[in-house]
């Protein structure tokens, strides 16, 4: 079927729209759904790829899924919770691996470059769904209140500000990418424009949810890409004074930076992040992260009280550390070992929430992770993720460029973001799956117009 392609970026860009906003699993099941019965078409008519010896990161990223069986059957300590997780959340995360094969599959293969184009249009036409989205809730809670400014504002259009953190940091490569891409190229230009837009989309967002790690790998990505450009042979400053690449770069160096002070200078957490990083270090002398209710808060070496955001979230990573090297194997379940195991093992650690099943998380994903399910699960990631970077590193075009910058980022997002719950984790294996797909063939297999 000819169309399965398109059909394929039609439902990733649904997914990836549709995966943040709340209240809508239903939906989300219903793309997860149509989308799996026609990856499994797909995959069947290339099984010759997908049974091949170049796709063992593939089965390993599957074989996830069976140490999840064996985990459950084997080393459960909730039985009745995994079997929740494992009915609901895995069958999902299971739904949109095969997906994201599928979809790697058929982008790997396009033949023709219009194709190509269309196709990386509609998939990034669903990156840019989020930050619209937070934009125009934003816009509607001024014609609410008939206030212009609100600050920490992320609960009406996402719950959390992390949807802004991880949807917002990953569509910043696709950007700077196209941007790089469309330089002394008249019928790309109007990426700039667009690519600008979504800039300004993405901190805008950023600003408002008062997001300090998202901030952060803003600045990571603008980094990477001015690096790249300067690298690039193409940008003689003759060359780019003539292209609209150079309108970019004039709003990069003024408005860009002003907004990025402007966010520091109103977060008090940046004044010492290294001094508090340093006393989050010593869970064993400094208590307060266990509870803050009979514990104070430390001061850092000026005599500063610390920033809980830095402070807390350092301990819990190292405590979290701790309880891996205990338990190895995994307690079990995505989000909330981490309070369980804090709670056997310190006696006075007080959950963060309690009420339900809630018991708190270490604000690193990929922690929270190895603590439910182990050093193998985590490794039955990270292998794949990383095996499809180095993969890609061989390979020239629009994806592969990608899979370059988006590696780093999903690895160092996943670390000191709490994300390890629900659709988080379908995008990631989602993700994850798409960079194993697009790298299942040999660079010399791969169609020159897999790339723009």
């Amino acid at each position: 079927m000819k169309s399965a392609p398109y059909f394929l970026a039609a439902i990733a860009g649904c997914l990836i729209t549709v995966w943040p906003i709340p209240e809508t699993i239903a939906l989300r099941y219903l793309f997860l759904v149509a989308g799996c019965i026609l990856s499994i078409y797909t995959i069947k008519n290339n099984r010759d790829i997908v049974f091949s010896r170049n796709s063992g990161h593939i089965w390993l990223l599957f074989s996830f899924f069976l140490w999840l069986t064996i985990h459950i059957l084997v080393f459960s300590n909730k039985f009745d919770e995994q079997l929740y997780e494992f009915k609901g959340t895995w069958v999902r995360v299971l739904l949109s691996a095969i997906c994201g094969v599928a979809l790697g599959l058929s982008l790997s293969q396009i033949k023709r470059k219009n194709e190509s184009e269309i196709l990386e249009k509609v998939i990034i036409a669903g990156f840019y769904g989020a930050p619209i989205i937070y934009f125009l809730r934003y816009v509607y809670e001024i014609y609410a209140t008939g206030n212009w400014v609100h600050t920490n504002f992320y609960m009406h259009p996402y719950l959390s500000k992390t949807t802004v953190v991880v949807f917002g940091s990953l569509l910043l490569p696709l950007i700077f990418i196209k941007i790089l891409q469309s330089d002394g190229d008249k019928g790309r230009n109007l990426w700039v424009p667009v690519g600008i837009f979504g800039i300004l989309l993405v901190l805008f967002a950023e600003y408002f949810s008062d997001t300090k790690n998202g901030v952060g790998f803003f600045i990571l990505a603008l980094i990477i890409f001015v690096l790249n450009f300067l690298k690039d042979s193409k940008f003689s400053t003759v060359a780019a004074a003539r292209t609209p690449s150079i309108i970019f770069i004039i709003l990069a160096c003024t408005l860009i930076p002003y907004g990025l002070v402007k966010h520091i200078e109103s977060n008090a957490a940046w004044d010492t992040p290294w001094a508090d990083f340093k006393i989050g270090l010593d869970i064993e002398k400094y208590e307060y992260w266990k509870n803050n209710v009979i514990y104070d808060a430390p001061n850092n070496e000026y005599g500063v009280r610390v920033s809980t955001t830095i402070y807390e979230r350092t301990a819990w990573i190292v405590a979290g550390l701790k309880l891996i090297k205990e338990n190895p194997q995994g307690y079990g379940l995505l989000h909330h070992s981490f309070g369980a195991l804090a709670a056997d093992k310190w006696p006075d650690f007080k959950t963060q929430n309690a009420s339900g099943k809630t018991r708190g998380s270490t604000h690193s994903a990929w922690v929270d992770f190895t603590l439910g399910l182990g050093i193998p699960g985590l490794a039955l990631v990270i292998l794949p993720l990383w095996i499809s970077f180095f993969r890609a590193l061989q390979r020239k075009g629009f994806w592969y460029t990608y899979i370059c910058w988006a590696v780093p980022l999903i690895t160092a997002i996943y670390l000191t973001t709490e994300v390890a719950f629900d659709y988080f984790f379908e995008f990631l294996f989602f993700m994850t799956a798409l960079f194993c797909g697009l790298t299942l063939q040999k660079p010399e297999q791969v169609t020159k117009f897999t790339h723009s």
